[in-house]
């Protein structure tokens, strides 16, 4: 009996300090005299809606990812040079990735702290598992840079390993390729590029590929039956549109230009639809050719699992 006992406190025990680990604010330690870093305020913890307290105006494209809590403090050095902390916890590591690829530039300098981060002048942002963590500087001095790295490679590495990024990214064909986004709704997506000002693809999440003479979408349904009816209703509304000209039937799908006279294909590979923009003259069919490949690729790999 007292064997058992003992068996349960342990459990107990274990179960408390997992659900501390995995808090947010378990991450951020209130000292770390090593690094010449000192919390110097509370951590404060912000839950679904409450964000806005935090973010007003920034905090919808969160909970269009997957928002669960986000732990907030303030560290400063030696020097006085002050950090703010942001550790977003999100519902997957998918959300998590989605959050940091939309929130970086082609202007940041990749560091080598979780799965993935970027320093930029002032500020650095990496994630991991399902975790995004912000961390924003005074100033942008080399001592304040140099800081959030120290700051960020700690953080970094009391989280917990999770998976990597979305597998989905796989279907953006790697060569040339600049940037990727993964998107979850229609801010993200509006902040890439407007089709419309409503949700008009309906889609579960979508890829996005930036490249040197083209940009490319991938957006993912359920099945087959959604992705056709998604075209239909993309169609229309891009025909319709005062945003695009030149409608167009094409093999599988149309194309339209718009205001920059960017010509825009939009085709249907199985259950995913595919957009690109391209300029006039780029080789959009032999672009397709290789996006419609390397969603045969995925499928092949979703089956074996």
């Amino acid at each position: 009996m007292k064997n058992s006992f003992i068996i349960f406190i342990l459990f107990i025990s274990s179960v408390n300090a997992l659900a501390q680990r995995a808090d947010p604010a378990g991450f951020l330690p209130a000292g770390l005299p090593g690094a010449g870093l000192q919390r110097v305020d509370t951590v404060a913890i912000y839950a679904g809606e409450d964000l806005f307290t935090l973010i007003d105006g920034g905090a919808d494209i969160y909970l269009e990812y997957g928002f669960r809590k986000v732990a907030a403090t303030k560290y400063k050095n030696r020097s006085g040079k002050s950090f703010t902390v942001e550790l977003y916890e999100m519902n997957d590591t998918a959300a998590a990735y989605g959050i940091f690829s939309i929130s970086v530039s082609e202007q940041g300098e990749p560091v080598n702290v979780g799965n993935e981060g970027v320093i930029n002048r002032d500020y650095l942002l990496f994630w991991k598992d399902r975790y995004f963590t912000s961390i924003v500087a005074s100033d942008s001095s080399q001592e304040s840079r140099k800081a959030m790295r120290t700051l960020a490679e700690i953080v970094g590495a009391s989280i917990p390993a999770g998976s990597g990024t979305p597998e989905f990214i796989g279907c953006l064909p790697e060569e040339h390729l600049l940037q990727k986004k993964y998107v979850r709704g229609l801010l993200g997506l509006s902040s890439i590029y407007t089709f419309n000002t409503k949700d008009i693809f309906r889609s579960e999440d979508m890829v996005f590929g930036k490249y040197a003479d083209h940009r490319t979408f991938i957006f993912r349904y359920t099945t087959e039956v959604p992705a056709r009816e998604a075209l239909n209703t993309v169609k229309n509304k891009l025909k319709q549109s005062q945003r695009f000209r030149n409608f167009g039937e094409q093999s599988g799908g149309f194309s339209v230009t718009d205001r920059e006279n960017q010509r825009v294909y939009v085709t249907r590979c199985e259950k995913f639809l595919v957009v690109i923009l391209g300029k006039q003259g780029t080789d959009i069919a032999s672009i397709a050719d290789q996006i419609n490949h390397r969603i045969g690729e995925y499928q092949n790999k979703s089956k074996e699992r």
